[in-house]
């Protein structure tokens, strides 16, 4: 593998300095928003953190200051700053995520129970009973069984406890004489899926049998030298028994506070949580924590020894995030932060996605190459998934708003982007290759891992929506819901309603039995175009702290206040250039807001491709104008709108898109 250069380098700190760079205040017309000086920087980035090129947004914000206010949050000294809501405390109302939601989950709810369990009960001579075999796997039915669990605790009705009922009893059946449930395949990769499964079955499916399911696993396990003494491979994503090996940590730890919690005894606990150290990935972690070069490192084994697969390694994180609680050593919190830092800001596509060839993090010159020549370029369902922990776990552990970002650009441009699993063929891979691209299922792999982690993909957005302290509620997400929000003499439930990201405006109303004091704290995006305006009850609030980037709003509430935040959006750029021997070559994409545009062909038009007709060099909003449809924009001159931008969430199955386009019309791969 080539090494990086000194050029390397250089790209590399300029790409990263300009991502933090900070932007001057233009035409300001609404009130600035006011921040503590102390705690925060005083800036709002305008721009996707891999943008090279000069922002072309019509306004920014700056951000003035006033005295230093004391940070309120009770929880600010503790490990965890803040807490999640966990299911069955948020609500879901009509809109675009409750659609993907329950569109997702219907066809989940669609497969008879007897269809999932074929065969397993077949291989193990057990009736089938109704059962028809539809091929389906140990690739997907660990996660399964953790997204039935969710949706129980989400939405519950007769539908699901019937089939909850049903998964359970089977799988008490199977795992009576299979502990480990796929028999003679005791691979790492699908004991992590079943262990969270049973976990989640009995912590969300309220089954006791999820636990005593996980005991037996664990038995298992901590009996097979296989679990006890692991090669451990540096980047092992083959097919061994130890295939991401480094991904147990999360799940063996969740086990370990589940027997805590269930007060067995202290010397099972100490053994499970030895075996659990077992699974620490240091010579990973190690090259973030000491900031080193993750490209002069080679995986030593797998079905690639170039580069590190993209989605485990961003998952092993989440194990990190475990260990981090578990140890309470910074050592695991600095390697996630620095690992945070170098995705973002070298490996981030336009939509939020990354690893476009073969789910692989490279180099900049690598990652031009497959967007111009792949059409795999982000592995939807699993990364996604795996981001909204990540991001979950370095929110709650850091305070910091700054880490839903990612999360909610995944939200528009992956989970409700997706098109739905079709007989056990998933929507794996997104498509931005800069020739044209297309919505299309992985017809190749039929209940692939995507087909199973989509269903814990869309519950995970529950998790993500809101958060709190002992005193103050926060709002990460902009997806129209409601929260319980329980305090010592008080229940609070806020609703939140809006088009968004249709409309720049979110409505949130306040239900409560009696007044009450707290702050009611919003994440300031990082693609904000202007000055954030907030109103309670239609009257302006002249000055809000912005602290951690939470824009707060402290004051005392009564039943039915109506507050309402105003977020302008604007243009940005996602550009990847390198210079080659041949010269510069690269790509660059659109986003308005959190969502990624991308331009409908038109057949019409002889040899038609945007990059004839929208420039990176030159301000978008002098070349695009919105259209009477929202989010909808068309070239400047062009009355007829035949040159159309619209979010790439409304595209189709095979409809055909050019979301990159090439930097230069000379581009050898163009």
């Amino acid at each position: 593998m080539n090494k990086i250069t000194l050029k390397r380098v250089l790209i590399l700190i300029v790409a990263i300095l300009a991502s933090i760079s900070i932007v001057s205040c233009q035409n300001a017309t609404t009130t600035a928003i006011t921040t503590n000086p102390t705690t925060s920087s005083g800036t709002l980035s305008t721009t996707d953190s891999t943008t090279t090129q000069p922002t072309t947004l019509p306004s920014s914000t700056e951000i003035t200051t006033t005295t230093t206010i004391p940070d309120d949050n009770p929880l600010k000294d503790n490990l965890t700053k803040l807490e999640f809501f966990d299911y069955g405390e948020v609500t879901m109302h009509e809109g675009i995520f409750k659609e993907s939601y329950d569109s997702s989950m219907a066809y989940y709810m669609g497969i008879p129970v007897d269809d999932i369990l074929y065969g397993w009960r077949a291989a193990l001579g057990l009736d089938t009973k109704t059962g028809v075999n539809q091929g389906i796997n140990g690739n997907v039915l660990g996660q399964w069984i953790s997204g039935f669990s969710r949706h129980y605790a989400a939405v519950g009705g007769t539908e699901i406890t019937e089939k909850l009922n049903d998964l359970t009893a089977g799988l008490m059946e199977i795992s009576t004489l299979r502990p480990m449930i796929d028999g003679s395949v005791i691979n790492m990769y699908g004991f992590e899926k079943y262990l969270t499964g049973f976990l989640d079955l009995f912590h969300y499916g309220q089954k006791p049998e999820g636990l005593i399911m996980a005991d037996r696993m664990m038995a298992a396990a901590m009996q097979s030298s296989i679990y006890t003494n692991p090669v451990k491979n540096l980047g092992d994503n083959g097919t061994s028994y130890e295939i991401e090996w480094y991904t147990l940590g999360e799940a063996l730890l969740y086990y370990v506070n589940t027997i805590k919690q269930e007060k067995y005894p202290i010397a099972s606990v100490r053994e499970a949580t030895d075996f659990a150290m077992v699974y620490v990935y240091p010579e990973f972690w190690d090259i973030f924590y000491h900031e080193l070069n993750i490209f002069d490192f080679d995986p030593e084994t797998g079905i690639n020894s170039d580069y590190f697969h993209a989605y485990s390694h961003l998952n092993c994180f989440n194990s990190a995030a475990a260990y981090y609680r578990l140890t309470q050593d910074d050592y695991y919190m600095t390697s996630m932060i620095n690992f945070y830092e170098f995705a973002r800001s070298t490996q981030e596509l336009v939509t939020g996605g990354f690893g476009p060839k073969t789910e692989w993090f490279l180099p900049e010159e690598e990652i031009i190459n497959a967007l111009q020549t792949r059409h795999d370029n982000y592995e939807n369902q699993c990364d996604t998934y795996a981001t909204y922990k990540f991001t979950d776990y370095l929110m709650r552990y850091t305070g910091d708003a700054s880490y839903g970002n990612w999360a909610e650009k995944l939200l528009y441009n992956s989970t409700i982007a997706s098109i739905e699993i079709e007989d056990g063929f998933a929507f794996y891979y997104s498509d931005y290759n800069s020739s044209y691209g297309m919505k299309t299922l992985r017809t190749d792999w039929k209940w692939s891992c995507c087909a199973g982690s989509r269903m814990q993909n869309i519950n995970q957005v529950l998790k993500n929506i809101y958060y709190h302290d002992t005193e103050n509620l926060y709002v990460n997400l902009f997806v129209n819901s409601s929260v319980d929000f329980e305090r010592p003499e008080n229940t609070i439930i806020l609703t939140q309603n809006s088009l968004f990201p249709y409309e720049d405006t979110v409505t949130f109303t306040l239900t409560m039995d009696q007044s009450d004091v707290f702050s009611l704290k919003f994440r300031s995006p990082e693609w904000l175009s202007g000055d954030v305006t907030i109103r309670v009850n239609d009257e302006l609030v002249p000055s809000v702290d912005l602290i951690n980037h939470w824009l707060s709003v402290n004051r005392e509430w009564q039943d039915g206040d109506i507050l309402e935040i105003t977020m302008p959006m604007g243009f940005s750029t996602n550009v990847f250039e390198h210079e080659f021997d041949y010269g510069p070559d690269g790509v660059w994409a659109i986003n308005y807001g959190p969502v990624t545009l991308a331009c409908e062909d038109n057949q019409s038009i002889l040899g038609f491709h945007p990059i004839d007709y929208v420039f990176y060099d030159q301000p978008l909003s002098e070349q695009l104008l919105l259209s009477e449809t929202p989010l909808h924009f068309h070239v400047v001159n062009d009355e007829e709108a035949v040159i159309v931008y619209k979010p790439f969430l409304e595209f189709d199955k095979h409809q055909i898109y050019y979301m990159y386009i090439n930097l230069h019309e000379y581009s050898i791969f163009g």
